[in-house]
């Protein structure tokens, strides 16, 4: 077989053009080429010059609208769209009834061509190599960071190795890339490389909460070669060794999160291996993940989150060896139809037997064995996974229901990460250490179970009862009155008001005002007649556009008072609605739950009696 095909045209029609991208706006539809191929069309970002305002803190996201954010859940954007395309020369390039010629875009620079509702802008490419140090201007030292360069039209410029479409679905390893609402962001080392545009380029750089974000425009030219960007320290922790920690990440590999954890400075991360019915995540990683980076400042130690549909959920940390089954009693955690095999509080027992920390994860939902675990006593911590703003979110609220029946439980914060629409440590633990001992999760967790934390998505907040901090006992020997201090201070959103909380009441507050500043404080003595829990919290109007948006807000664990004689009195709505999702978790468990053998169901019901036991002896105590 032959054939023969004539062309009348200007150029070899088989030679295409380098890829490059376009701007297609106005009313018109998808483009379409004859002599050329589209390699991929998406909503571009509203053409406007970078600079203006933004939309809450920088580096925290804006809420999805163009670009490249997931988009997957809504209709067509019928704004402009950026068109990655290679063509020849003798190309024509449609958009509905309108046309221009291959010719009139492969000119060698940036062009816009315009006809009737349409438009063609040809983008400048991203073709100037820069090396890129992020760095403490004080010390010099390069530090890891998370980053977004965009071009003046408002596109993504991703750095060597990264994706500028960033993939945001469950049960993927993202790599070290993040979607906040509708801003793409890189995580990078000290150094690295990128290719940037000629002409002004905005950068964000973010590291942790502690130093100041930066925003700059440049004026990249074909002679810029290295760029040097300092990020100015902004707060210190309280007096005393502070580590900052996520209890609850999925889905990365060790490396990826190590690298994730330096550049959001999170001293520690808890990934967490886990099943989903016949999924299994991270499990691999967890004879020999645990890993640290070289200067020993970031850790990444490999867990478990042990799981049951209707009972609860644990995040299983730091124990020596693997806590089995992963999962019980049937889908979305277990398979279809599996067995109730253990209780939570078997999986909290071989934890602990193994050197672990048992947290009450995404407290409480769900709930039902959770309040039977805690009086119990085989719970850690719970953990909070986002911050709501009003501070009345279920976990605080169910949190200080079990501060008022007497326990003394200190509060932890995990992200659940599971896609790259998280970052790590949106919400973290800030943990005061016990000793000087060099950075470990034995460390961590001796502090955790000391109650020597506050809980954060933005502001470093300090709390003193008679100059006793978080997890302390003030020991008076009669009623009286102590001395309490508050201190909130904040790098990048405002604080709006801090609240002095006693037995789940607020005390005293500042403001609240709609402005806000970055320091705010109370110093207030207060009358203490019977024993009391002490905490401090703070909270903002801005936002962390995450997956799991949270307020920048924070709250510490208390302080408690015992007065001599008079001790903590329950009350008995509290203890009514513990015991009302302890007993309904009882009669799952009694007369629904697949259990294998009846001495097992028989053993799982005496301990949902017990606990109940517990909470009637507790209030028959009460003076």
């Amino acid at each position: 077989m032959a054939g023969v095909t004539v062309f009348n045209g200007t150029a070899d029609p088989l030679l295409r053009s380098p890829r490059f991208q376009i701007r297609v706006g106005g009313a018109g539809g998808p483009p379409s080429v004859d002599l050329g191929t589209i390699i991929r069309s998406r909503p571009g970002p509203p053409s406007a010059a970078p600079g203006g305002p933004a939309d809450g803190p920088t580096g925290w996201g804006t809420p999805r609208d163009h670009g490249s954010g997931r988009g997957l859940d809504r209709a067509p954007d019928p704004g402009p769209q950026v068109v990655d395309l290679s063509l020849a020369r003798d190309a024509i390039v449609s958009v509905d009834r309108w046309s221009v010629a291959g010719h009139e875009l492969l000119t060698g620079g940036p062009a816009t061509l315009a006809a009737g509702p349409c438009s063609i802008e040809v983008l400048a490419p991203p073709d100037i190599p820069v090396r890129v140090q992020l760095i403490d201007p004080h010390t010099g030292e390069e530090l890891p960071a998370r980053i977004r360069f965009t071009a003046a039209d408002g596109r993504y410029l991703p750095p060597v190795g990264h994706r500028d479409e960033v993939n945001p679905g469950f049960y993927e390893d993202p790599g070290a890339d993040l979607v906040l609402g509708s801003s793409t962001y890189a995580y990078v080392p000290g150094e690295f490389e990128i290719d940037l545009p000629r002409g002004v380029v905005e950068v964000e750089v973010v590291a942790g909460f502690a130093r100041r974000p930066l925003r700059a425009r440049l004026e990249i030219d074909p002679a810029t070669r290295e760029l040097r960007l300092p990020l100015e320290p902004a707060l210190d922790l309280p007096a005393g060794r502070w580590i900052s920690a996520d209890s609850h990440v999925h889905f990365l590999s060790p490396s990826t999160a190590l690298l994730q954890a330096a550049a959001e400075d999170v001293q520690l991360v808890n990934l967490l291996a886990a099943q989903w019915g016949d999924l299994f995540t991270n499990v691999t990683d967890l004879p020999w993940g645990s890993s640290q980076d070289p200067d020993g400042r970031h850790l990444i130690t490999v867990g478990t989150e042990n799981r049951q549909n209707v009972l609860g959920h644990l995040a299983l940390l730091g124990a020596r060896r693997a806590t089995t089954p992963f999962a019980s009693g049937g889908p979305p955690e277990g398979r279809l139809a599996g067995a109730l095999s253990v209780l939570l509080a078997d999986w909290a027992d071989r934890c602990r037997a193994a050197g672990g920390l048992v947290v009450a994860a995404h407290f409480p939902l769900p709930y039902s064995e959770i309040g039977a675990d805690i009086l119990a006593g085989k719970i850690d911590a719970i953990e909070s996974q986002a911050l709501s703003p009003g501070l009345d979110d279920p976990a605080v609220v169910e949190w200080y229901r079990f501060l008022n029946l007497g326990e003394r439980l200190p509060i932890v914060a995990g992200t659940d990460k599971m896609s790259a629409e998280v970052p790590i440590g949106a919400v973290r633990t800030f943990t005061h250490l016990l000793d000087d001992r060099p950075l470990s999760f034995a460390g961590w967790a001796d502090a955790v179970r000391a109650g020597r934390t506050f809980v954060s998505s933005g502001p470093i907040l300090e709390l003193a009862v008679d100059g006793h901090g978080p997890g302390d006992v003030v020991r008076l020997s009669s009623a009286g009155r102590v001395s309490v201090s508050v201190v909130a201070r904040a790098s990048q959103a405002v604080i709006n008001v801090v609240e002095l909380v006693v037995n789940g009441r607020v005390v005293a507050a500042t403001g609240p005002t709609s402005l806000g500043t970055l320091e705010q404080r109370i110093d207030e003595t207060i009358e203490v007649r019977a024993g009391s829990w002490i905490a401090a919290r703070c909270r903002s109007a801005s936002e962390i556009q995450s997956a799991f948006t949270t307020s920048m807000a924070a709250h510490t664990s208390p302080v408690y008072v015992e007065v001599d004689g008079a001790p903590l009195v329950p009350a008995p709505d509290d203890a009514a609605s513990v015991a009302q999702v302890i007993e309904g978790a009882r009669t799952w468990v009694a007369g629904l739950a697949a259990v294998a053998q009846p001495a097992e169901r028989q053993r799982m019901v005496r301990f949902f009696d017990a606990s109940l036991e517990l909470l009637r002896r507790r209030m028959l105590e009460r003076p």
